[in-house]
């Protein structure tokens, strides 16, 4: 009869009749981390790890379509830090919300979904990702602004150039996810390169909310409220828009998982928007009296 372990962070492991007790612990202490559950602050320091390590492969991963040596070298690099951060995320697993739903109900999963370890690791691991993208776009806006191209120019230059690094971001872990489902190396790179087009999109839209003033959000609590719930809403359809396009190139993606991991975003992307709904004000910051992000930015 299969035997079911519970795990420090709570996950479930189950093993079958074939393995002995002292086998199943010597498994367990090989693949998870079995030591007490870490305070907040060390998970986001694990978060905050994690999270500059994907940003560096991010950047590898797109040089590796480069030509020659060069293009190689980034490969080798980028599978490199993209299979040890598959076994930290293993090791800093948190459970799907959807399985602590079925297992213990709603109170349960709301709990776990706010739990301040699982937002602490969260966040942390989502800041590289956030300035990665911030950053050089509010550079280039900036540019934009400086050689007297106008403030809508410079605002909607300060989007593309957030969203194309965000969006490149998200096509990463496709790719990864691709090639450990056994797809081809043409399958993969033609997804990557989808799903970077795609999620920038989507990229773009969450920093122009995060940044930029909504028309319909009337008021600080509606501000605050409205923004997390649009980032956590565009947040939570990018993982199922990412399965459709690896769907379509004919790798098979289970649909009934992909949204039930979806939803384990949307806690940390709901906080994040409401946080620039208090941050920022409903009426955006001015430049020449047109409304636009750049001077948010630093409030952010």
């Amino acid at each position: 009869m299969p035997r079911l372990y519970e795990l420090p962070n709570k996950q479930l492991v189950e093993f079958d009749d074939s393995f002995s007790e002292d086998e199943a612990l010597k498994v367990l202490g090989d693949k998870f981390d079995l030591s007490e559950p870490p305070t907040v602050a060390q998970q986001m320091m694990k978060g905050l790890d994690v999270g500059i390590r994907s940003v560096a492969e991010t950047a590898f991963r797109a040089g590796s379509f480069l030509p020659g040596k060069i293009g190689q070298s980034f490969d080798e690099k980028a599978t490199e830090i993209g299979e040890s951060l598959q076994q930290d995320r293993q090791k800093n697993y948190f459970p799907t919300l959807a399985d602590v739903y079925e297992r213990e109900g709603t109170r349960a999963a709301f709990k776990e979904a706010f739990s301040p370890e699982r937002i602490g690791y969260q966040v942390g691991e989502m800041a590289p990702y956030v300035a990665s993208a911030i950053v050089p776009g509010a550079v280039i806006g900036k540019v934009v602004q400086a050689i007297g191209a106008g403030a809508k120019a410079a605002t909607w230059a300060q989007r593309i150039g957030a969203a194309i690094p965000a969006g490149f971001g998200e096509a990463t872990g496709v790719y990864d996810e691709a090639i450990a489902g056994g797809a081809s190396e043409e399958q993969a790179t033609k997804s990557y390169f989808e799903a970077a087009a795609a999620s920038s999109v989507l990229s773009g839209t969450q920093f122009g909310v995060l940044m930029e003033r909504v028309p319909f959000l009337k008021g600080k609590v509606a501000n605050i409220l409205g923004k997390g719930g649009i980032e956590a809403a565009i947040e939570y359809l990018e993982e199922p828009m990412q399965a459709a396009i690896m769907q379509a190139n004919g790798i098979p993606q289970n649909w009934k998982e992909v949204f039930r991991q979806s939803v384990d975003v949307i806690p940390a992307t709901f906080l994040l928007g409401a946080g620039s709904g208090v941050f920022t004000p409903s009426t955006a910051a001015q430049i020449d009296g047109t409304p636009n992000a750049l001077d948010a930015v630093p409030r952010f």
